[in-house]
């Protein structure tokens, strides 16, 4: 029985540790087309159009973009600031940013949720709205 269970723990264990890696894998995917980094960045609404001319207005171009769909994990770990459902667009970018007196520094983090984007961090609560203040 022993020789069984061993057998069956050498088996299953890759097997189950491939698919919980696939699972968490899943979560993250990456945009690094010109085309597909157009499509999300001119469908994120801002203060002033969309966060693809915000951008552009700021001398800043993106690289690419992680899109991390956000799991129980992540909001166990944040539950007051995350909920499932939320997704976040980690978005790298290059070029001095130009914001008048706003000092940021480009590579700004947003979370969707639902219709709704939210900043995470000065950059990104620049372009969306125009303050230059840190997200609450």
């Amino acid at each position: 029985m022993n020789k069984l269970r061993t057998t069956m723990l050498h088996t299953l264990f890759p097997i189950l540790l491939s698919v919980v890696s696939s699972a968490q894998a899943q979560s993250f995917s990456g945009v690094s087309d010109p085309i597909g980094i157009s499509k999300i960045v001119h469908s994120i609404p801002t203060f002033g159009g969309d966060l693809g001319s915000r951008l552009a207005a700021a001398n800043m171009s993106v690289e690419s973009i992680v899109i991390h769909k956000l799991t129980k994990d992540d909001v166990a770990e944040d539950p007051m600031h995350v909920a499932i459902g939320d997704v976040e667009y980690q978005i790298a970018t290059k070029g001095e940013p130009q914001a008048g007196g706003c000092k940021i520094l480009g590579s700004p983090t947003i979370i969707k949720r639902g219709h709704r984007y939210l900043p995470e961090d000065r950059t990104g609560m620049w372009l969306l709205t125009g303050k230059c203040t840190v997200p609450d």
